[in-house]
C-alpha cells in the first residue's frame, strides 16, 4: 500500500506540482490549503508524512506542528518549507528552504518514509 502524504501550502501551483510529483513517484497525495484544513486531515489518522510551508492562513506550518506534537497519537515525519527559517525550529522537523529542488524534496520524502531496520 502507498503511503499518504499530506501536502499544505496556500499557494495552489505548488501544492499542484509538488502532488504531481510525489503521485508519479507512487504516493497517495492529500491537498490543503491552509493550516485548519491541514490539521483536520491530520486528526482523521491517514496520513504518513506532511510536507508543510510554514507561512500558511489559519494555523502557520509551525503552530500546525505544534498541535500534532499535542497528538500523541500522530506521529508523522514532517517537512517544513519555507523561504525564511524560523526563529525556534520544531523538534524532530526536516527543514527545507524555499524555493528547493524538486529531486531534493523526492530524496527527503523517500528516506523519511524508509523503515527503520
Amino acid at each position: 500500500m502507498a503511503a499518504t502524504i499530506l501536502v499544505a501550502d496556500d499557494e495552489e501551483p505548488i501544492v499542484e506540482i509538488v502532488a504531481a510529483v510525489l503521485a508519479l513517484e507512487g504516493y497517495t497525495v492529500l491537498r490543503a490549503y491552509d493550516g485548519a484544513a491541514a490539521l483536520a486531515i491530520l486528526l482523521e489518522g491517514q496520513v504518513n508524512l506532511l510536507v508543510t510551508d510554514n507561512m500558511i492562513p489559519h494555523l502557520s506550518g509551525v503552530e500546525l506542528i505544534a498541535h500534532l506534537h499535542g497528538h500523541p497519537g500522530i506521529a508523522v515525519p514532517v517537512i517544513l518549507m519555507s523561504a525564511v527559517t524560523p526563529v525556534l525550529m520544531p523538534p524532530r522537523v526536516t527543514f527545507m528552504p524555499k524555493p528547493f529542488d524538486i529531486d531534493r524534496l523526492i530524496a527527503l520524502v523517500e528516506r523519511l518514509l524508509r523503515p527503520a531496520t
